[in-house]
């Protein structure tokens, strides 16, 4: 059989972990949940001119989003569960432009964050989907 859907046992306390992850995903229509670590304020890094993190800087990269993905804050996806996103020039890359490039974004969840202080944009989308925002602000 296979699996229909993926959840991670730990919680995640930098972004680059679910690019690593999906990395290795080839099937998107399997469900993925990914639980961020509550408490935490997480900084997003600026971009160079060729959309990679700047180096010698703080931050991290920007959310990814691929089909059949959900994105939570915490066990329970609760904005009381205080994941808040700040900075950085793209806080949810839609976009593919960072190497996860897929032609759609199909049944994607994002559950339970604060979006603060973006430079340019807290989300950029260029491809057609649906996308669900529950419990952010």
């Amino acid at each position: 059989g296979s699996l229909l859907a993926t959840s991670f046992a730990s919680c995640i306390l930098d972004f680059k972990d679910i690019y690593t992850a999906e990395q290795s995903i080839t099937n998107t229509n399997v469900q993925r949940t990914y639980t961020i670590c509550p408490n935490k304020l997480y900084e997003i890094g600026y971009l160079d001119f060729s959309n990679n993190l700047r180096r010698n800087q703080e931050g991290g990269p920007p959310l990814p989003l691929r089909p059949n993905m959900k994105l939570q804050c915490g066990d329970d996806g609760n904005r009381d569960n205080l994941c808040w996103i700040t900075d950085g020039h793209l806080q949810i890359d839609g976009t593919g432009i960072r190497g996860l490039d897929d032609d759609y974004l199909d049944n994607v969840e994002i559950v339970g964050f604060v979006f603060m202080r973006a430079i340019q944009h807290s989300l950029w989308i260029t491809k057609p989907g649906s996308i669900t925002f529950r419990d952010c602000e």
